[in-house]
């Protein structure tokens, strides 16, 4: 399956289209039962893939007092296991590391299984767990 990828960064992502599409994504991603509570305006870079011309996956990432977080990641059911959460996740950090970022962290919740493996395969290392989540940190 072949797909296309637009990422937004701070008020590029300030579209129409582009929270329409987010929206969508994100309608069905608070039905998941890892759903982690997000909103288009928290993040800095919002990078959405596509199949046909339809949303079908998104990635968000968004920067704290200077720390960079992936927070949020949803795959439409009807497309996971097509390598995506990963695809995103590698145009983030290559979107990041042109604009100087060294490090970037990441949690994924202590039953998302498949999370966790994608992150760690990535290369993330787990630094600790806070109440349902573990944390990850790598360099880029």
């Amino acid at each position: 399956m072949r797909f296309q990828y637009k990422h937004y960064f701070g008020v590029e992502r300030n579209t129409p289209k582009t929270k329409e599409d987010f929206e969508l994504l994100h309608e069905k991603y608070k039905k998941d039962p890892h759903y982690y509570p997000t909103s288009f305006k928290r993040f800095n870079l919002l990078v959405i893939a596509y199949h046909k011309g339809n949303p079908v996956a998104f990635t968000g990432i968004n920067q704290i007092c200077g720390n960079w977080y992936f927070r949020g990641c949803y795959v439409s059911e009807d497309y996971r296991g097509n390598g995506l959460q990963n695809k995103l996740a590698n145009r983030g950090y290559d979107l990041l590391r042109k604009r100087g970022v060294k490090q970037i962290t990441s949690m994924a919740h202590i039953d998302n299984k498949i999370s966790q493996h994608n992150i760690e395969k990535r290369g993330m290392k787990k630094t600790g767990r806070r109440k349902i989540n573990y944390h990850y940190k790598q360099l880029l």
